[in-house]
């Protein structure tokens, strides 16, 4: 008798706890990795009840493609000058993080037997700046030293990141802000070929690259 009482009370306990909750929805996400894993995992806003209420956008995006620079000052007619505008919006009543990120996507030597050295790569420069100029308000600036070879003419370490930079979207901002970036990249003018025939079989020419903008909004948590 005393173990049916038990049990009725049991029965009890847990109808009384479901009828509580009942109508709620709780949701988690655990994220665990090893070090060479590790990540970062944000909430990007992208829900149907927040459109138009926070968004950033990447005008002037779309990939960056050279072949065969000539050597060049960084606003010589040789350079490369890409602008990229970033436009976002926050009227939520929470602060966001806008990220952007540079990096180098797709990167193809001209042919097996001359693939380009690091040291020749780091005459292959770029500058990251917030005027129209290369030389002034410079962001980030360096050269494609970083990519490696094996015996293939594309890198083992694609993509390979130029450049990330994060900024603060305010809450219950009233109108859209703008960052505006001025990509250059030129293979630098004190570059010598270093094959003693035709420039063709220089290992830094015929080279074939793409840089790609990719960026998020993200409340803050």
């Amino acid at each position: 008798m005393k173990d049916r009482k038990k049990l009725i009370i049991a029965i009890v306990a847990v109808l009384i706890i479901i009828v509580l909750v009942g109508g709620a929805t709780f949701a988690y996400w655990t994220w665990v990795t090893n070090t060479a894993q590790q990540t970062n995992v944000s909430f990007v806003v992208n829900q149907s009840d927040l459109e138009g209420e926070m968004y950033a956008t990447l005008e002037g995006n779309g990939t960056t493609t050279a072949t065969n620079l000539k050597p060049a000052t960084c606003n010589g007619s040789n350079a490369i000058v890409k602008t990229i505008t970033i436009k976002y919006l926050n009227k939520t009543v929470q602060a966001a993080t806008v990220s952007a990120t540079l990096s180098v996507t797709a990167f193809t030597a001209r042919s097996a037997s001359y693939l380009p050295s690091s040291p020749n790569l780091g005459y292959l420069k770029y500058a990251l700046t917030t005027s129209s100029s290369c030389t002034s308000n410079v962001q980030k600036s360096g050269s494609f030293s970083g990519l490696t070879f094996s015996s293939a003419v594309t890198p083992t370490n694609l993509p390979l990141t130029l450049f990330t930079q994060t900024f603060t979207a305010s809450a219950n901002m009233s109108a859209e802000g703008t960052q505006t970036y001025y990509l250059y990249i030129w293979l630098d003018s004190s570059y010598e070929h270093t094959n003693t025939g035709s420039v063709n079989s220089d290992p830094m020419q015929g080279l074939s690259f793409t840089t790609q903008w990719s960026g998020t909004i993200a409340q803050n948590s």
